[in-house]
């Protein structure tokens, strides 16, 4: 590797250490607002996720109306969700074992897709969709997301609250809501991330088919990278469920590919479907793939604590061993600066607020 080369690359690096400082793991209580925007969306997705005529049945969940206040409440409320959009009026009741119940109960509060079994007391191809519960304080949400303090971050006007509200139920309900039953019923690192993958992929595609700009749909993939990154940097062992949940340069391409779709924005849902099968398929990895996602992960994180302790030992070994590797590591580093850049604040004009002082 050329000298001049070299010194831009630690030049670069040098930069980097911003990326993991300041990690809050205290998350503070949320603010809920907005519950009209809410309830309207829970109705749209319930709606169109029920017309894709798929042999599926969707329960969304709907923070305003539903009953989530105690077990028995949620088990009723889910129960006529089922009866009324199945027509049926016999005595199947959404009622999982005890052992379940906490686990379960504290899961539907979180953003998610759960398919229904036997032990939930519905039939299969039923799916429960969680959406993004209201909120009314937009950097609460983004600094939960991204490990860190409320003050740091910036004043972005690419990702909204609304915005995130329509991604998350793009992602649960039209991502692992549609998943092929090949894709749904697997198990392991690589499979986790395809499904992943692919419901990142619906969230994109679902938010440009609503008019959303290019640069929204590619904020999903910075809070993504980042994220992914800093909870890496909190939990060393977790490279492998972080590396699941990275945006990767398979995101990068699947917008590329969105971006070049005729039509999207006049779309019916059951294509948007076809759509997204078609570009998350070709981009499904294989155990090996899996294998250098976590690594890249992994030595990303490696290069920044490098940075951090002024050493340059694994910079050097890999540009002389694997430079692919590296330039793997350099080419995520600079998508999560992107990140940086967009979401937080420069640290030297991050201050903490002021405590004030009874009088």
């Amino acid at each position: 590797m050329q000298e001049k080369h070299i010194q831009n690359l630690e030049a670069f690096l040098a930069r980097t250490g911003v990326l993991i400082r300041q990690i809050r793991t205290i998350r503070p209580p949320s603010v809920p607002g907005n519950e009209p925007l809410h309830h309207e969306l829970a109705q749209e997705f319930s709606r169109r996720l029920n017309a894709l005529g798929n042999g599926r049945t969707y329960l969304v969940v709907d923070h305003t109306t539903d009953n989530l206040s105690d077990w028995d409440g949620l088990v009723d409320c889910m129960t006529e969700k089922h009866a009324s959009l199945t027509g049926s009026n016999d005595n199947n009741q959404f009622c999982p074992s005890m052992e379940m119940a906490y686990e379960d109960f504290e899961y539907f509060r979180e953003p998610g897709c759960q398919r229904m079994t036997e032990d939930h007391g519905l039939a299969d191809n039923v799916f429960l969709i969680t959406p993004q519960s209201p909120e009314a304080c937009q950097d609460l949400l983004f600094s939960a997301v991204l490990l860190t303090d409320m003050f740091r971050m910036a004043k972005q006007n690419v990702l909204f609250l609304e915005d995130y509200a329509r991604i998350t139920l793009y992602h649960e309900g039209f991502g692992h809501g549609t998943e092929p039953n090949w894709l749904l019923d697997g198990f392991g690192g690589n499979n986790t991330t395809n499904q992943e993958m692919r419901a990142d992929i619906a969230s994109m595609a679902g938010i440009l088919r609503d008019g959303a700009s290019i640069k929204t749909a590619h904020a999903i993939i910075h809070l993504r990278n980042l994220s992914s990154l800093r909870q890496t940097a909190l939990h060393a062992d977790a490279s492998q469920l972080t590396a699941s949940r990275m945006g990767g340069n398979e995101l990068k391409i699947a917008l590329k590919d969105l971006e070049a779709t005729p039509n999207l924005t006049s779309m019916p849902d059951t294509e948007l479907v076809k759509t997204i099968d078609r570009i998350a398929r070709p981009l499904m990895l294989d155990e090996p793939g899996f294998a250098r996602r976590v690594q890249t992960l992994e030595d990303s994180l490696t290069l920044v604590r490098d940075t951090l302790n002024g050493e340059d030992e694994t910079c050097m070994r890999l540009a002389e061993e694997n430079p692919e590797r590296l330039d793997r590591a350099i080419s995520f580093l600079q998508d999560c600066m992107e990140a940086h850049a967009l979401f937080l604040r420069p640290e030297n004009k991050c201050k903490a607020p002021t405590p004030k002082v009874a009088p």
